[in-house]
């Protein structure tokens, strides 16, 4: 899933994700592939 449909899905609400693979790059920590968890409104359904 990319960026921009997570933000169509689920405009202006906060999300949880789940970093599958990432690597470093001049110290920094990219995510090279993700998937959504849940949403906060999910989440708080619970």
């Amino acid at each position: 899933m990319k960026w921009n449909e997570v933000q169509n899905l689920y405009p202006n609400e906060w999300v949880v994700i789940e970093a599958i693979q990432v690597h470093s790059d001049d110290g920094l920590r990219l995510v090279d592939e993700w998937q959504l968890y849940k949403s906060l409104t999910t989440l708080l359904k619970q």
